[in-house]
């Protein structure tokens, strides 16, 4: 019982450790966060083993304590035309398959706080003439696979500039300090970061996991990403990782023929396996214009969406099934050991 409530306990623990000038950046969020904590622990009181109930109340404390302090404190707002943190440096490589909408994209790159060095748009397949693109864009790096380029876009990283890659599909447009934030992320956690994650669970969705998502309006206390990032097992849009980690992504050949459908998964089971790198979810909230968002949801959900394909949980199933088999694969929730100090 106690495995249930150690992943929200460890995000209560990450508002406590805050600094108040943090806090008060996102201090409605955090209160509303603690609060819900409070309730739940209220509620749960009985089911809680004597240590992790007070572990709990202990955080609560910390955090309750910091809210009185940071309430004096004015949130510091950044100009959208502010280039701070140079030393994060990054590439972005934008994936075109079919949709030929890339407009927002590139006008959403061009607003992050933090600018790329390069912008590589690689083109997936042969739906889209390049050197239409090229024309278009002509400060860009425009390049073609006429095979499919999903496991391509981690290595095309190796030759742009900057020390973080971010890859993103067609679907996505980064609100203008969501980049900002994945780097600081990546960086403080040593991870993989992306816009939406999930966990593997038996007998969660598709029968094998939850989501991990700033857009999921369950109102699970253990899913508040517009207060603070979450952890979890592989992401599923947008991937920001360190460009000198491409090697442990090309460890292992590719599995099988599911290339169409594992390659985020193999992504962070690699870098977790050969480097001991860890996969997040940045902070988001749908308003915040730190978020990773869609401009046009749709987009997302068109008949070019893979996740629509009628195998594809089947395959993606198939390849964890595979990996916990032999011993390769260790689940989030397995890495949070009931028996955990308090």
């Amino acid at each position: 019982m106690a495995t249930t409530f150690l992943p929200i306990l460890r995000q209560l623990r990450l508002i406590a450790k805050l600094s108040e000038s943090e806090i008060a950046n996102a201090l409605h969020e955090c209160r509303n966060y603690v609060d819900l904590c409070s309730d739940y622990l209220k509620k749960s009181a009985g089911l809680l083993p004597k240590s992790l109930a007070e572990a709990y109340d202990s955080e609560i404390r910390i955090a309750l304590a910091k809210f009185a302090r940071a309430e004096e404190l004015v949130p510091v707002e950044v100009s959208a035309n502010l280039q701070v943190n140079n030393d994060l440096s990054y590439s972005a490589i934008i994936c075109l398959y079919k949709r030929s909408g890339i407009d927002d994209i590139l006008q959403a790159l061009s607003r992050q706080t933090i600018a790329p060095r390069s912008i590589m748009i690689l083109i997936n397949g042969n739906h889209i003439n390049p050197n239409e693109i090229r024309k278009r864009y002509p400060q860009a790096l425009v390049s073609q696979s006429d095979i499919n380029s999903l496991y391509t876009r981690w290595c095309m990283g190796y030759i742009l500039d900057g020390d973080y890659i971010f890859v993103s599909d067609d679907d996505q447009v980064p609100g203008e300090s969501y980049i900002e934030r994945a780097l600081k992320l990546s960086r403080e956690k040593r991870a993989l970061v992306c816009g939406t994650g999930r966990r593997y669970t038996k007998g969660g969705k598709q029968g094998f996991f939850e989501i991990v998502s700033p857009y999921d309006k369950t109102g699970s206390i253990s899913n508040v990403l517009n207060i603070m990032p979450v952890e979890c097992d592989w992401g599923c849009n947008s991937y920001l990782f360190k460009k000198e980690w491409i090697h442990y992504v090309l460890a292992e050949q590719r599995f099988k023929d599911h290339q169409l459908k594992v390659d985020d998964i193999q992504l962070a089971y690699n870098l977790y396996a050969y480097g001991g790198i860890g996969c997040w979810v940045a902070q988001q909230s749908v308003d915040d214009r730190g978020s990773l968002h869609s401009l046009n949801t749709a987009r997302g959900d068109d008949e070019h969406a893979l996740w629509r394909k009628d195998d594809h949980f089947k395959l993606r199933k198939e390849y964890l099934d595979y990996l916990i088999n032999n011993g390769l694969f260790k689940s989030y929730y397995e890495r949070i050991s009931p028996n955990e100090s308090f």
